[in-house]
């Protein structure tokens, strides 16, 4: 998790006038408590009404606010609020558990130096939240990760269940079907979709 600035950056921060920026950048990793994948990561950027794209990623546009509580004898908490104006991470929300266990990664890019990595790179995760479906307004109190929550390894290795997201860069399906039941043999998996080569699963396991 960095926490300094690149040669660049402190540069570039030291100069009297400068025509670059430091946007704050969001990534909202959704996961899927039931089996532990993840399901998508929406990305998010405060940049007026301009994406970014960074890495080979757009983050979309969108107003955010952070706020930072510190007391004693109190875990540390950040409050994240932000227009949803696609209704995508409502959906989501409904889905899975209100949204409470979601990831999300915050950092700082410096708009003068897109090739190096993030500036303050801070890793959360949601412990609650809300949605106001007025305004399309979503409300996180984040706190840091529990490493005890971790799965390791990362890759659950299952037989008869498929880890990837569908249609995702790892399942690498782009035919006409609109779903998958994340099985090999099923009546709805990858052989159905033709897809065996990249099934996610691990099919030599004894099923003993």
């Amino acid at each position: 998790m960095p926490r300094h600035h690149s040669v660049a950056t402190v540069i570039d921060k030291n100069r009297i006038a400068s025509s670059e920026a430091f946007i704050p950048m969001l990534v909202i990793d959704v996961i899927d408590h039931a089996t532990g994948n993840l399901v998508e990561k929406i990305r998010l950027c405060r940049n007026g009404n301009t994406d970014i794209e960074y890495q080979g990623n757009v983050y979309a546009s969108t107003e955010f606010d952070l706020n930072h509580s510190a007391e004693i004898d109190s875990p540390s908490e950040v409050s994240l609020s932000f227009f949803d104006r696609t209704g995508v991470v409502v959906r989501y929300m409904e889905n899975y558990r209100g949204g409470v266990g979601f990831k999300v990664e915050m950092f700082f890019l410096n708009t003068g130096n897109m090739s190096q990595p993030p500036e303050f790179k801070e890793t959360y995760a949601v412990k609650k939240a809300s949605a106001n479906s007025q305004d399309y307004t979503l409300s996180f109190v984040l706190g840091m990760e529990n490493p005890l929550s971790l799965r390791l390894p990362r890759r659950m290795q299952r037989r008869d269940r498929c880890q990837w997201q569908y249609k995702g860069p790892e399942c690498k399906y782009t035919g006409g079907l609109k779903s998958c039941d994340y099985s090999l043999q099923g009546p709805n998996g990858c052989s159905a979709h033709n897809n065996e080569e990249n099934y996610g699963g691990f099919p030599g396991i004894n099923a003993g």
